[in-house]
């Protein structure tokens, strides 16, 4: 079924509703079927895909969990990913999530962009949470955490905040130069 008009086979040039990795090639104008809001996607690029989010402290790759999904749309880059540890964390340090299906862009101010995490079952009690991908490694995002109300800030994750079954649900999104 497609995604954009319903009809099967498109007769419009849509894609198949939930079809990983295909180009969308867009809608025809305002007399074609309602296209996504904003209108017609006529010329732009649209990929849709999963993909397998890897989560790293201290630079070693955890034994988890992990799925993803993305959406790309022209040079923009929407994301949601989930990993649950497996087992008790291995290494120490920093805790970082890698593995995005396209290289983010670096902008001259260091940061391309911050995500929204959720979080469940870690050793330290946060009470917010979030994930930035910056310079010099901006294929990497960061995983920070806030751990008392009314700080500002917030300090980088470790693997002190974690243990077995510690689950992270994070989507963002961040501009891209890699080709379609």
């Amino acid at each position: 079924m497609c995604y954009s008009c319903g009809c099967n086979p498109c007769a419009y040039g849509g894609v198949a509703y939930g079809a990983a990795g295909v180009v969308y090639t867009g809608l025809p104008g305002p007399a074609g079927p309602p296209g996504p809001a904003g209108g017609s996607l006529e010329g732009v690029t649209y990929i849709t895909g999963a993909w397998v989010p890897i989560l790293e402290i201290g630079g070693v790759a955890q034994t988890a969990t992990a799925n993803g999904y993305f959406w790309r749309l022209g040079d923009m880059v929407a994301f949601q990913g989930l990993c649950t540890i497996t087992n008790n964390p291995v290494g120490t340090g920093n805790v970082f999530i890698s593995g995005f299906p396209y290289l983010p862009r670096t902008f001259p101010s260091g940061i391309t962009a911050f995500c929204h995490v959720n979080w469940y079952d870690m050793l330290t009690a946060f009470v917010k949470m979030h994930g930035t991908m910056a310079s010099p490694s901006p294929e990497k995002m960061s995983v920070n955490g806030l751990a008392a109300a009314g700080l500002s800030g917030g300090v980088t994750l470790t693997h002190a905040a974690f243990k077995a079954l510690s689950r992270l649900n994070f989507s963002g999104f961040y501009p891209t130069d890699d080709p379609a």
